[in-house]
């Protein structure tokens, strides 16, 4: 599991105008803590070669129209 991207307005709210890395963390913390942001699920191997071969599979029949 890993965080979704966060938007930049969110972690503003939360932190100091100086953009560090322990400043980005504890704004983190502050929104888990809050439940404002959720995990999400990795996609697996299966999910990955499927959207790869459907990206594959577009370019194709764009280059050959």
């Amino acid at each position: 599991m890993i965080w979704r991207n966060v938007p930049k307005r969110c972690l503003q709210q939360h932190s100091s105008n100086q953009k560090t890395g322990l400043n980005d963390a504890q704004a983190l913390a502050f929104l888990a803590r809050e439940q404002q942001i959720w995990l999400i699920k990795l996609k697996d191997r299966q999910q990955l070669e499927f959207a790869s071969l459907t990206t594959l599979r577009e370019q194709c029949v764009k280059q050959y129209r």
